[in-house]
């Protein structure tokens, strides 16, 4: 009878060691190391080859804050917001080491994706100039901006598009003048934006800048 309720309480111990490490999601030399055991008893005590001492018992409460009460109840499951383990210096460096690496390949991935879109939008902005007619006609930034996202779904800011412009009237392939300074954005400090067209004669030719009459009397071709 009394090695039967040895076995007993063996069991119930090593059902409860297994359910603390699988709430703590602790390894088992850890819960050992955080509690003061030797690593070689726990395991006894886990696989119930060992009886637990009752300074095990308590040292593995006060470990994670578990109720002496609620430990030895084995009819009850232990519950998760009771155990309150002291992570370990070398569990949270790891753990801190581990986010920042992830944060790091989050950001390179980020980073690689916008490189990768800004490119696909130079691109494209390169080939509606040379293979569209839509710059036969004076264009200003705020109407190009509007345009190449209906027209052409490339959704972008005007300072991102007049930057990939820039670089397009940079190999030749398109010209500009700043528009009027009533034309300018921003209320503080206004800012001046540009007008992009192919050929300088089509500001003066009253057909291609059908609402834009203000060019030929701003801009100095």
């Amino acid at each position: 009878m009394v090695k039967t309720a040895k076995n007993e309480l063996s069991n119930s111990v090593s059902h409860r060691i297994d359910e603390i490490l699988r709430l703590t999601k602790l390894p088992i030399q850890e819960l050992a190391r955080m509690a003061g055991i030797n690593i070689r008893s726990l395991k006894g005590y886990q696989m119930g080859s060992i009886p637990i001492t009752l300074e095990s018992v308590l040292k593995i409460c006060t470990a994670l804050s578990i109720d002496f009460h609620d430990f030895c109840d084995f009819n009850k499951r232990l519950s998760p917001r009771k155990i309150q383990p002291v992570i370990s210096p070398t569990i949270e460096a790891k753990k801190v080491e581990e986010s920042s690496e992830i944060s790091a390949e989050v950001i390179r991935l980020a980073n690689a994706e916008k490189r990768e879109k800004q490119k696909k939008h130079r691109d494209q902005v390169a080939t509606i100039v040379r293979t569209t007619d839509y710059f036969l006609l004076p264009r200003p930034l705020f109407q190009i901006v509007t345009d190449f996202a209906n027209d052409y779904n490339l959704h972008t800011t005007s300072e991102r598009l007049q930057a990939m412009l820039q670089q397009v009237v940079a190999r030749g392939l398109l010209k500009k003048y700043p528009t009027p300074v009533q034309y300018s954005i921003g209320y503080h400090i206004p800012r001046r934006t540009w007008i992009y067209f192919k050929d300088e004669n089509d500001l003066k030719d009253p057909e291609k800048i059908f609402g834009y009459n203000w060019l030929g009397n701003s801009i100095i071709v």
